[in-house]
């Protein structure tokens, strides 16, 4: 296997479908009219959740009034599911920590919602693992978000760190705007399962 970089500065590594397969309200009996609703029927409004558009109260008070359900019983559900989520693996955890060891930053970089603060970070002691937490809530933009050239999602992290795009990589299992992060230098490391991740992660780590 081939590489652009061999010991790169920081790796971000995306959340969902990558470290991690849990899901909101997959606790809840509702899950799958929830899931067909909010994820499947309405992107463009869970895009919004995930720029900070909406809060998850937000959220939680559309799906109430949409299957008169109780709102209490919705958030109860979202805060169980989101404090349970779980990583793909037991073996990320120290590996990460191996790979921080050999002095390569490990910052979490997800399209996700503010939930995740609030609720996963802390339930699963995340802050311990990682060097810093990129979110799509908190920054407004999301990775595929692209304006005057810029990756918005990125940008000021770079900027802050003074950091060359061809100095970091990015772990995801979506590669679907790999070009035009190529063409500044920035590598998508794209994963496909569990074993790929986990090979990834022992290459930087050893």
């Amino acid at each position: 296997m081939t590489d652009q970089i061999i010991r790169p500065k920081v790796i971000f590594i995306d959340w969902y479908k990558t470290l991690s397969n849990s899901l909101f309200w997959d606790n809840s009996i509702y899950f799958s009219s929830f899931r067909e609703f909010l994820f499947i029927n309405n992107r463009p409004l869970l895009d919004s959740w995930m720029r900070g558009e909406y809060t998850y109260l937000d959220i939680a008070k559309i799906l109430s009034e949409k299957f008169s359900i109780s709102f209490t019983d919705i958030l109860s559900d979202l805060e169980y599911s989101s404090k349970n989520m779980k990583f793909v693996s037991e073996d990320i955890p120290i590996l990460l920590n191996k790979i921080r060891n050999k002095g390569i930053k490990v910052v979490l970089a997800s399209d996700n919602m503010d939930t995740f603060r609030k609720f996963t970070m802390p339930a699963m002691n995340l802050e311990k693992m990682f060097d810093d937490f990129l979110l799509s809530p908190e920054i407004k933009a999301l990775k595929k978000d692209i304006k005057d050239d810029s990756l918005v999602f990125f940008a000021k992290y770079f900027e802050k760190n003074n950091l060359l795009y061809n100095e970091a990589i990015l772990i995801d299992d979506n590669d679907e705007h790999a070009e035009i992060y190529l063409q500044k230098g920035f590598k998508i490391e794209k994963i496909n399962n569990v074993s790929e991740l986990l090979a990834r992660l022992n290459f930087y780590a050893n």
